[in-house]
């Protein structure tokens, strides 16, 4: 008779973890948050550049009226102050940010309108970016009621 037979024990695998339904939920919302988070900081770092400027803006008024002068792009939206026009006198602005192709200024005076011209960007560059109020915008602030600024002007 032989002895008994002795199996070698072999150690059972261990068991594989079970992933719980909440923890992928958890993992997935987290990759989410990080993924959005980095999307909103490169578009606030991208929002930080620097705008697109011209170097300056002339503005010339052979009027006898004080005329504040803005600037839009060739919509008429978002209007930029560039300037409040002497009588008789040049303004020069500088740094105005850029419009694109089409310029569009305004002219007012006494909180009165004078309306509006555009230019082109070639027309611009082309008369040295130097505006000269027109006649018609005098014109019709006159019409409005606005007065000569030579008459109460200190100094």
């Amino acid at each position: 008779m032989s002895g008994p037979t002795v199996l070698p024990i072999r150690p059972m695998p261990p068991a594989k973890p079970r992933i719980s339904p909440r923890s992928v939920v958890i993992v997935v919302l987290a990759g989410l948050f990080v993924v959005s988070t980095a999307t909103l900081v490169v578009r606030f770092v991208d929002s930080l550049a620097p705008l697109d400027a011209v170097a300056h803006v002339t503005v010339q008024n052979r009027s006898d009226l004080l005329i504040d002068t803005d600037v839009s792009d060739g919509t008429g939206d978002g209007w930029l102050p560039i300037s409040i026009a002497d009588p008789h006198g040049t303004t020069k602005t500088e740094e105005i940010i850029d419009q694109g192709d089409t310029w569009r200024f305004r002219f007012r005076a006494a909180g009165l309108d004078g309306g509006t011209i555009s230019m082109s960007r070639a027309e611009l560059e082309q008369a040295n970016w130097t505006v000269t109020i027109p006649e018609s915008a005098v014109a019709k602030l006159h019409q409005e009621g606005a007065t000569s600024a030579v008459t109460w002007k200190t100094g």
